[in-house]
């Protein structure tokens, strides 16, 4: 076989020095343009790539933070995934020294703000993963954890006012156009659709919202668009108020439960007022609890994120980050989940 290309061997070819080679594998300043695509030239030409897993033992360990909703707790369907996510990439990157602490955050922005200080404060991170409650009310922390070095990356749910970054997430109002059309030849024209869960606060719902409403609207005109907020310290008013809009407006053609835990409480609703299959129902991702609604009718469709590959990518991306390597964000698939291909997605 022939021998393995060296820095020294890319940097005899170059007429340059094995430092400048390696400033410019590693993507580090300090080379001008024409050395750094010449060099780059070469290292193709020769077949050389970055051992970065052995550079890695070079370098200290990397350690970073992940702030999520809380596992523990079952009706977090969606980010029990994002969570298989980031053991996934943790597996992935355990020849890198990359060490990840998990921290379960409550169903508000301010403890997630809290959470986000205290790291700062003790600043014995290098970075950061965050799905973010509030689009707006995180960017002071945020930008205090990037003032002290310590770089932000948010998944799902974007800060885009703060310095996070990067941001890794499906295209939100992609997500609510595609279950707008999914709805819309499901259900019969007219009357009025409503869009159930989430929160106000949150920048991927309101896309999401966005999406959905704007498709309507030129897909349907002659339909009617209704928003119902989710309340997720209680989750009783956001179901009696789905209960009461089901039994007092006898026009709704199509519920678009837009996101995991909303999809759940709408299709319990419905079923147990006995009306399932007479109202269309487009829910949110995938996790096990939604297939007896698939499987009586309750639950036509469902709009697929791959949360999981938003957290995994999360990592990846923030490693890139630290590591001084360029950063590459792939888009996100999204995928028609219904009762013949649902056990494919989970």
């Amino acid at each position: 076989m022939d021998k393995r290309a060296t820095l020294r061997d890319i940097a005899e070819r170059a007429g340059v020095s094995a430092v400048t080679v390696h400033k410019v594998l590693y993507s580090k300043d300090g080379v001008g343009e024409d050395t750094r695509k010449r060099v780059l030239g070469i290292a193709g030409d020769m077949d050389y790539s970055v051992n970065v897993a052995a550079s890695s033992l070079k370098r200290k360990a990397v350690h970073i933070a992940v702030i999520l909703r809380g596992r523990s707790n079952p009706q977090n369907f969606f980010f029990h995934k994002m969570w298989d996510g980031i053991d996934r990439a943790e597996h992935n990157l355990r020849d890198y020294r990359v060490r990840i602490t998990r921290i379960e955050c409550e169903d508000n922005w301010e403890n997630q703000d809290e959470i986000l200080r205290e790291l700062a404060r003790g600043q014995n991170v290098d970075g950061a993963i965050l799905h973010c409650w509030d689009e707006t009310k995180l960017d002071d922390a945020i930008n205090g954890l990037f003032e002290k070095g310590i770089p932000v990356v948010t998944t799902n749910s974007d800060a885009p006012g703060s310095k996070r970054v990067a941001c890794v997430s499906a295209s939100n109002e992609k997500v609510g156009s595609l279950a707008a059309e999914v709805l819309s030849r499901m259900s019969h024209y007219g009357g009025r659709a409503i869009v159930a869960g989430g929160t106000s606060l949150a920048e991927n719902l309101t896309a999401n919202r966005r999406g959905f409403t704007s498709y309507i609207q030129s897909a349907r005109p002659e339909t009617t668009v209704t928003s119902i907020y989710n309340y997720y310290e209680d989750q009783s008013p956001f179901s009696d108020e789905i209960k009461t809009t089901l039994e007092r407006t006898p026009d709704i053609s199509g519920i678009y439960a837009i996101t995991a835990r909303a999809t759940y409480i709408v299709c319990d609703v419905v079923r147990n007022l006995g009306i399932s299959g007479r109202i269309k129902i487009v829910g949110s991702d995938v996790f096990e609890e939604m297939k007896p609604f698939f499987d009586d009718g309750t639950l036509h469709a469902s709009i697929w994120k791959d949360q999981q590959s938003q957290a995994e990518r999360a990592v990846t991306l923030l490693y890139q980050y630290l590591s001084g390597r360029p950063m590459y964000v792939e888009p996100i698939r999204l995928g028609i989940i219904m009762k013949n291909n649902f056990e494919d997605y989970l």
